[in-house]
């Protein structure tokens, strides 16, 4: 079983032998499972990434002929894509942390490695979490792929401080690209009691998020497969259930950058972050995406190393036992875009700091009620315009 530091050790429980709430995780989502015990009672999902073929990818990347016979060893790449996704499960939701110190929970994730390179994420539980909106009933009725229309954020009846915590859980996600903020069944965030008995958002998953997206891809190459980027579509809240599936890959998908666009890929109420209103329910979303804001700037100028710090320390949290620890994981990743941040380098902190800077402009469109559908265009057109596809 995985070692962690300080002497913490590991322990795999049978799912009959755990609380009704903890064993329920097992049955959450597709990936492969198991709950883990440390000898302070605390509680611990171990989770492995997602099976990846060549189609997964290198779509986008590789002509259809290239996927068939590909002149390169795509296993190790592949290896190497899976890691670094695991790694950001480590990294993503301690830069969430410190950056939003004060209004955010998350979980202590650990990466491991098997000695068959078998990849793991170790992620311990959060006491007292709820995903609120799983449990609304316009939600808990039927699967919401399987219906003909979607609900709209008026068929939750949120409160105004349900509203408020997602306020400032759309902040965060905006920041970091996190598209399975909340998935397809409305899981993987809502609120917990902190340590002070006191409610604060909180986010659980982290495994769509920063440059790689769904099943390995890079967020930039996605933004090829939708139909709808480029100048000549008018973006618009089109969803209707069955027919989502086929674009909830892909749908609103642009590059991760410095620009950030307000529609996250994956939201299945298409009007769920919708602030430009003036009812309640959207006044107090905007509230806690601009408490959000606030803090993150205020932690940012308290401490200017504070992201760059982050990602040094992320390299501790490796399993004692793990086959591949801080310097061969540092092979298996870009340099540049996890090392120190230099002038002009394309790095994962500047972008962070660039993506804070840009989300905060959102703000201001917000306030003097800018649609979001009118920012997401803008925002898409610059990306697709900065790519040098128009011929002149």
């Amino acid at each position: 079983m995985p070692k962690l530091h300080d002497d913490i050790e590991l322990v795999e429980i049978k799912k009959d032998k755990l609380p009704n709430k903890i064993a329920s995780s097992l049955s959450k989502g597709i990936t492969e499972k198991r709950i883990l015990s440390d000898q302070f009672g605390a509680y611990y999902l171990i989770k492995k990434p997602d099976v990846l073929t060549k189609e997964d990818v290198f779509k986008g990347y590789l002509s259809h002929e290239e996927l068939q016979k590909p002149s390169f060893d795509t296993m190790e790449h592949i290896f190497s894509i899976k890691l670094e996704s695991a790694y950001l499960e480590i990294l993503i939701p301690r830069l969430a942390k410190k950056m939003f110190e004060g209004i955010l929970v998350v979980p202590e994730n650990y990466l491991h490695v098997d000695k068959d390179k078998s990849i793991a994420v170790i992620s311990k539980f959060i006491n007292s979490f709820s995903e609120f909106l799983s449990q609304k009933e316009v939600v808990k009725t039927e699967p919401l792929f399987e219906r003909k229309q979607l609900p709209k954020r008026d068929d939750l009846s949120l409160t105004s401080e349900e509203a408020r915590f997602l306020g400032q859980l759309y902040a965060v996600a905006l920041v970091f690209n996190l598209w399975d903020l909340l998935n397809s069944k409305l899981m993987n965030s809502g609120y917990c009691m902190d340590k002070n008995n006191v409610k604060r958002a909180a986010i659980v998953d982290f495994g769509c998020g920063g440059t790689l997206s769904y099943k390995g891809r890079h967020a930039d190459t996605l933004a090829f497969d939708d139909p709808n980027f480029s100048p000549t579509k008018k973006v618009s809240y089109s969803f209707f259930g069955q027919n989502y599936r086929d674009h909830y890959r892909h749908g609103y998908a642009l590059p991760f950058d410095k620009l950030v666009a307000p529609l996250l890929p994956h939201t299945i109420i298409a009007d769920l972050f919708d602030m430009s209103k003036e009812d309640t329910i959207s006044h107090s979303m905007l509230e806690g995406f601009c408490e959000a804001i606030t803090t993150a700037e205020k932690n940012m100028a308290q401490d200017p190393h504070l992201l760059e710090d982050t990602l040094l320390q992320s390299f501790n949290a490796i399993t004692l036992d793990s086959v591949i620890q801080a310097d061969q994981l540092k092979s298996h990743l870009n340099a540049e875009f996890y090392g120190k941040p230099e002038k002009n380098s394309h790095s994962l902190v500047t972008i962070l700091q660039q993506r804070l800077n840009s989300v905060k402009m959102l703000l201001l469109q917000f306030k003097v009620g800018i649609a979001a559908t009118e920012i997401q265009q803008e925002v898409r057109d610059y990306y697709y315009h900065s790519q040098n596809w128009v011929k002149s």
